[in-house]
């Protein structure tokens, strides 16, 4: 008798079979266990295969405790503080900023995205709220509602003509007397994160 596994490998997978797929690749990147790089790369692929013998090597080297999703959203408190959120934190699909008289600061540029497309819903007054994107990243704030503020996207708002854009950022909710910028990174922003890491490296060795 042959062994049915080659058989299952030949197998047809249906999308909740690639699904599944993509929710433990997304709970490993949450771990730490994959980058942003490997993550996409294996995501792209689990949803290009055909079969299970296509999708099995793609969580294959991944501990079955991975296999959960992430949070589906996180919400930020900026009530007269500020909040800050940069370098590899984890994104969930929706970020629900809450802010009276205070500011929240999103940097995606190094962070780990569980989906392609994030939606940030803002309930603030009086505060402000900047997200920094990365290259390649197409910002709707078509449904954001806002009076005695302003809105500032410095950014190309259209999908670029090479295909889907990497990442779709959605800013929904309200702001009352705020304002909202959506940028990328400045050229000395970089510089300047290096030489902060070098240097708490440096405190840390002694």
């Amino acid at each position: 008798m042959t062994d049915n596994l080659p058989d299952r490998a030949l197998h047809r997978a249906s999308d909740s079979d690639r699904e599944a797929v993509v929710e433990h690749l997304q709970a490993a990147a949450a771990d730490g266990r994959l980058d942003l790089t490997e993550f996409e790369e294996r995501m792209a692929e689990a949803y290009r295969a055909k079969t299970f013998g296509e999708l099995a090597p793609l969580t294959a080297d991944l501990p079955e405790t991975a296999a959960h999703a992430g949070p589906p959203e996180i919400t930020l408190h900026a009530v007269g503080s500020s909040v800050n959120r940069s370098g590899n934190w984890v994104v969930p699909r929706k970020v629900v900023v809450k802010g009276k008289a205070g500011t929240t600061r999103l940097d995606l540029t190094q962070a780990t995205l569980l989906s392609r497309e994030v939606e940030i819903a803002l309930d603030a007054v009086a505060g402000s709220l900047v997200v920094i994107v990365p290259p390649d990243t197409h910002v709707d704030a078509s449904e954001l509602r806002t009076s005695f503020g302003s809105v500032n996207i410095r950014t190309d708002t259209t999908p670029g003509s090479g295909g889907a854009p990497r990442l779709k950022v959605t800013i929904t909710g309200s702001a009352h007397m705020g304002s909202v910028v959506v940028r990328h990174l400045y050229f000395w922003e970089p510089w300047i994160r290096n030489v902060l890491l070098r240097w708490r490296r440096a405190l840390q060795s002694r």
